[in-house]
């Protein structure tokens, strides 16, 4: 990045912030075929109430951690790391077409490495919703605010309406994401989803890695 006189992208440290800010200052976007993952922590308020405040603070610091490094180093833009809850963008022109894969890669790795946790006697469990489809990536609200780089659409809506109906340890993804995998894990049970906020029943699989 010095080489380059570029600072570090906000969205992966291993990338420069020219499409952020180039993005950010033309108000620039379009809509793109890319792969989207959410994963939050279930029971988050249930696991605060049972931790010490700072038990808790590492514990929620340790998920962001894995995820943040399973994601980076994958090229993935991480929309947002709040609350409990990370969401992660695959887009083919910095991971290649083979987003889908590489998202599911992505899921199963963080599933597996949370599992592995414990803190005071209670383990971090957490959902995972990806999906595949075509929604707008760019530019969203003001200059001077925009943090350069997000995705908003239909497609994001129905990924976290599928985060929300994970169970713990499960990811849960649609055909779209099957379809595109070279083999479907043996383990993935199809479901028949209603998703609160939309209008129509959705066929999802379910696959827990543990």
């Amino acid at each position: 990045m010095k080489i380059s006189h570029r600072n570090r992208s906000s969205k992966n440290a291993q990338m420069c912030e020219a499409c952020e800010v180039i993005t950010r200052e033309n108000h620039l976007g379009a809509e793109v075929e890319l792969t989207m993952l959410f994963a939050d922590v279930r029971g988050s308020t249930e696991l605060a109430s049972k931790l010490i405040p700072t038990g808790f603070q590492k514990a929620m610091n340790t998920f962001f951690l894995i995820a943040n490094r399973v994601l980076i180093r994958r090229d993935a833009i991480i929309d947002k790391m709040v609350g409990d809850e990370v969401i992660a963008l695959f887009v083919p022109g910095l991971v290649g077409l083979d987003h889908a894969r590489i998202g599911m890669t992505c899921a199963l790795e963080i599933a597996d490495r949370v599992a592995e946790l414990e803190f005071e006697g209670w383990r971090i469990e957490i959902g995972i919703g990806l999906h595949k489809d075509v929604t707008y990536l760019g530019h969203v609200g003001d200059a001077s605010t925009s943090s350069g780089i997000t995705a908003m659409g239909t497609p994001m809506n129905l990924t976290a309406r599928l985060v929300s109906a994970a169970a713990g340890w499960e990811i849960l993804f649609t055909k779209q994401i099957a379809d595109s995998l070279e083999m479907l894990d043996p383990r993935a049970e199809l479901r028949t989803l209603q998703l609160k906020g939309i209008p129509n029943t959705l066929e999802a699989f379910a696959l827990s890695p543990k």
